[in-house]
């Protein structure tokens, strides 16, 4: 979810930007291409609750409004890639090796577009947890991206 919203940051308020870091979303990607469930169509978060039943994260009553509208906008990905390309700022894309269309797709996008690329064993939840294996990354495109 937050790669999804840095990107609308970039299409929406790249003037607000000096660098962008995108961890575990793939600009362009909606979410039921991400997890291969093109079957769906528009993952909605009720279809995503259905189909992921007791392993759906459970989120507090009075924050449901606001998920379920960040959630229902995720497949909303038209211009994402061609906004975060033209802002002329650095870019860091990363995402776990076990999330297979964000890692080829990531990847390919990274090279065409001249971004700076990781991947993490697993999915990048797993790299959320196990920091030791994102943050010397993080940290290295962050130095080299200083904005003193």
């Amino acid at each position: 979810m937050g790669g999804w919203l840095g990107c609308c940051v970039a299409k929406f308020y790249s003037n607000r930007l000096l660098s962008l870091i995108i961890g575990g979303h793939c600009p362009g990607v909606g979410t039921a291409e991400e997890i291969e469930r093109l079957d769906v169509g528009k993952l909605t978060f009720d279809k995503a609750k259905e189909m992921f039943g007791d392993d759906f994260p459970q989120f507090p009553e009075d924050q449901l409004p606001s998920v379920k509208n960040i959630f229902d906008m995720m497949e909303e990905v038209e211009g994402l890639e061609t906004a975060i390309a033209n802002i002329n700022i650095p870019v860091l894309l990363w995402v776990g090796e076990e999330e297979p269309v964000l890692f080829r797709k990531g990847k390919s996008l990274a090279k065409q577009h001249g971004w700076d690329f990781f991947s993490v064993e697993g999915d990048h939840i797993g790299g959320f947890i196990n920091t030791v294996s994102v943050l010397p990354q993080l940290m290295q495109f962050l130095s080299k991206t200083s904005h003193n």
